[in-house]
């Protein structure tokens, strides 16, 4: 929620604690979606979809460099 276009490829570190340890951490951006959807290898909506958000993340960050 709340993620500005340029940062659609700005990863954000998420980590799992189960009574205070660690039990799984992860780097994930709303780009990691997109790339988890293309790498399906089929053609549909949803790929069309996830295109058109890396498209779009693309022009942000060239359009508004950080």
């Amino acid at each position: 929620t709340g993620i500005v276009a340029r940062d659609l490829d700005k990863s954000f570190h998420v980590e799992v604690l189960k009574g205070g340890e660690t039990v799984i951490g992860l780097d994930y951006s709303a780009l990691s979606y997109a790339y988890t959807t293309l790498s399906r290898g089929k053609t549909d909506t949803l790929t069309e979809l996830a295109k058109a958000v890396v498209l779009y993340s693309e022009a942000a960050n060239a359009y508004l460099p950080e």
